[in-house]
Formats: structure tokens, C-alpha cells, sequence
């Protein structure tokens, strides 16, 4: 019995090892809305492809219609370090379709407010890896994060 259960933690720790080696960079969940006072009833939701850490930074990536639509959706990145937006990063975004092997949009995305950069890129119906670059004096990492448009 006791070594049927080092041999199933065995097994599973080398899951958990496999599984994490996908990225450089640890995906974090997003965190869920606390309070219906921090948001206006009309504001849609940041983040809805989850959040990821880029180096010393904390990034979460969202379009402005969720899920994701075919066409040039709004794109925003919100980047804090330490839990403090970040404002002045230059934030790339890299779009790949991985099934179609083919590069997609690559943009800068620029600074609207309290650590947001969008920007627009044309997108059609596939699965889609998205690759957010964040650089400032603070240091500088990549986040990925991975959608599907239907």
C-alpha cells in the first residue's frame, strides 16, 4: 500500500512538472469581482483570457466582447508590479494561430489609464495564442495567454 502511494505521487508530480513546461511564464487565475461597487454596471469585464506573469510584472488580457468575435476587437492589457499599475511600459501584442501555423497581428499597444494599454487587431475564427511584452525601467517579461475565437 505505501508503495502504491509513492508510486501515484511520483506519477503525478511528473504530471504537474510536464504540464508546467509549456510556458516560461506560470498562468495565474483571475481574480473574481469582488464587489459590484468597484465597477459601473456598464463596464465590461478586463481580462476574460486570465492573467500571467511577464518577468516582474502581473499582466491580464481581455477584448471588449467576451467571448472573443471575428473582426477588430479592442484589445487591453492591464499591467501592475507589486499590485500597482504600471504606466509607463512599451506593451506589444504578438497573435499567433498555432492549428493554421500562421503569424497574426503583431501591434503596439498604447497607454490609455491606470496601467491599461489597448489596442485593435484584426482577428478571425481560430485558436489563438497571444503573446504580451511588457518592458519599462522596472524590468521587462512576456506573458502568454491562449483564446479561441468562434
Amino acid at each position: 500500500m505505501k508503495s502504491t502511494n509513492i508510486f501515484l505521487a511520483a506519477i503525478l508530480a511528473v504530471i504537474v512538472v510536464a504540464c508546467n513546461k509549456e510556458s516560461d511564464t506560470p498562468a495565474i487565475p483571475a481574480a473574481p469581482s469582488t464587489s459590484a461597487t468597484t465597477a459601473s454596471a456598464t463596464a465590461k469585464p478586463m481580462g476574460n483570457f486570465g492573467m500571467a506573469l511577464a518577468g516582474p510584472f502581473q499582466v491580464s488580457l481581455g477584448t471588449d466582447s467576451n467571448p472573443p468575435v471575428p473582426g477588430k476587437p479592442k484589445f487591453t492589457a492591464e499591467v501592475s508590479k507589486d499590485g500597482k499599475p504600471v504606466t509607463d511600459a512599451k506593451v506589444n501584442l504578438e497573435l499567433f494561430m498555432p492549428s493554421m501555423k500562421m503569424q497574426g497581428p503583431k501591434v503596439e499597444m498604447k497607454h490609455s489609464v491606470d496601467g491599461k494599454y489597448e489596442a485593435d487587431a484584426e482577428i478571425m475564427k481560430s485558436d489563438y495564442s497571444a503573446k504580451v511584452s511588457v518592458e519599462s525601467s522596472a524590468g521587462k517579461g512576456t506573458a502568454e495567454f491562449k483564446f479561441t475565437v468562434n
